[in-house]
């Protein structure tokens, strides 16, 4: 498997250092093939996306030949560096389906099929065409994250997060959360299922092009929904509740997000999340895996925000668990009509709801300590 760092980049773009020969040798002496983009002028060869910007003489090529992908950015770049370096990977391309390399690799242009002969470049920009297994069976990846996507393809411990409703604040709290979950964690990985209570064309102003990018970014859905009005009039809403449309928005984001996750990969643990959580780290997932191995039937939440009114308390905003209970977990949309019916009164409040769900499920709940607060900004 070829990892390939698109012009020295692991974790994102970097234009300030991209194709510099120093960001180039350290993404190297990391494990990481490095695909640069290569110039020939006034005989002299340099490095540079946009111009020549970086010059490099034939000992920095064969000081890491087995590890540079050079893109010639000419024919005449081209046609020297075939001469000059023989047994280096050299291309060219323009809007190619598929480009060999001058050691006959195949190379897919973003969302064309790949196949176990072929490097997928950049998979970031083509969302949805690539499952896990072709990713996993693919020859290599050429990606400006691909320190991440290696992660991805490595790690033995595989969390599936579930993020529903409206999601304003991801940047200042759940991404660096998420980045430095992984970051401490290396063995383990986190994909991101997304359910936003907007419409589709509010995605870029919620999800920075950088973080859209991103591996740990899986699936993102995108559709208003509005409660129906037989739930917002209903008797059984206690007076004091929360609006009853974020109540029910929740639980249908909650189980259109764990829809996208249940298609994408088989995880080792599931957790819902609010992105609007203010926390320097996630909660203690390794903690909640081993109480999931003791206690099969069990949900793991914080100890703290346990509300609820007659049926029990409960915290709806942090729950982990295997991915068969956080399945009953999410369907508690599904369930709303026997809640009515059978549950005591205030029944669409959403921790006793969620509670009276459980219950039903003969689902035990297992705490955790994790201390945090809700960011004020998620109202603007």
């Amino acid at each position: 498997m070829f990892w390939i760092a698109h012009r020295g980049n692991l974790f994102g773009k970097d234009p300030c250092m991209e194709n510099n020969p120093d960001y180039i040798k350290a993404a190297i002496e990391k494990g990481f093939d490095v695909e640069i983009d290569v110039w020939w002028k006034d005989d002299v060869y340099y490095l540079g996306h946009d111009e020549p910007q970086y010059q490099v003489d034939n000992q920095f090529f064969n000081t890491y030949i087995l590890h540079l992908w050079c893109h010639a950015i000419n024919a005449s770049t081209l046609s020297h560096l075939l001469q000059d370096f023989p047994n280096i990977h050299v291309f060219r391309h323009d809007v190619d389906s598929i480009v060999l390399t001058s050691k006959a690799i195949p190379r897919a242009y973003p969302g064309q099929p790949i196949d176990s002969h072929t490097v997928c470049v950049m998979p970031e920009q083509a969302r949805g065409k690539y499952t896990h297994k072709d990713l996993d069976d693919c020859r290599g990846i050429c990606s400006d994250y691909v320190g991440w996507y290696k992660q991805q393809a490595d790690a033995t411990t595989r969390i599936g997060m579930i993020i529903g409703g409206r999601f304003n604040t991801q940047e200042t709290n759940l991404f660096p959360q998420v980045i430095k979950y992984i970051t401490d964690n290396p063995t383990h990985w986190i994909d991101i299922h997304i359910s936003i209570n907007e419409e589709p064309s509010l995605v870029i102003e919620y999800l920075n092009k950088k973080w859209m990018d991103a591996p740990f970014v899986a699936t993102i859905s995108c559709q208003k929904y509005k409660a129906p009005d037989n739930y917002i009039n209903h008797p059984k809403k206690h007076s004091g509740e929360t609006y009853t449309q974020n109540t029910m928005s929740m639980f249908y984001n909650n189980r259109i997000a764990f829809l996208q996750l249940k298609s994408y990969h088989n995880y080792d643990v599931v957790m819902k999340y609010r992105p609007d959580i203010v926390c320097e780290t996630l909660p203690p997932i390794s903690q909640a895996i081993e109480q999931i191995k003791t206690n099969k039937k069990c949900i793991c939440m914080p100890r703290l925000y346990h509300y609820g009114h007659i049926c029990g308390q409960s915290n709806d905003q942090v729950g982990i668990g295997s991915p068969e209970m956080m399945e009953i977990y999410c369907n508690t949309y599904d369930d709303i009509d026997y809640h009515l019916v059978n549950a005591p009164p205030y029944c669409l409040h959403p921790e006793s709801m969620l509670k009276f769900h459980l219950d039903k499920n003969e689902i035990v709940i297992e705490v955790f300590d994790y201390t945090y607060h809700l960011d004020h900004n998620r109202h603007k």
